[in-house]
């Protein structure tokens, strides 16, 4: 799921910024699915937990490394 979502931010030089900022906003809002289920059933990914907030743990910074 990693390596999908880092795909995402790589594909903003090729699909420009505001679509892969759309595309990047569709994984944080759980409208994405990957085929992690039984016989390859897709399986709604969820980054953030929104009915339960104090499961989530945010960290902030201001630089990103990228070993792309």
């Amino acid at each position: 799921m990693i390596y999908k979502l880092k795909g995402v931010l790589l594909e903003a030089k090729n699909s420009g910024l505001v679509r892969a900022n759309e595309q990047f906003m569709e994984w944080l809002l759980a409208e994405k699915s990957l085929p992690f289920g039984e016989d390859g059933e897709h399986i709604t990914i969820r980054l953030i937990d929104f009915d339960q907030p104090e499961n989530n743990h945010y960290v902030m910074s201001q630089q990103l490394l990228s070993l792309v």
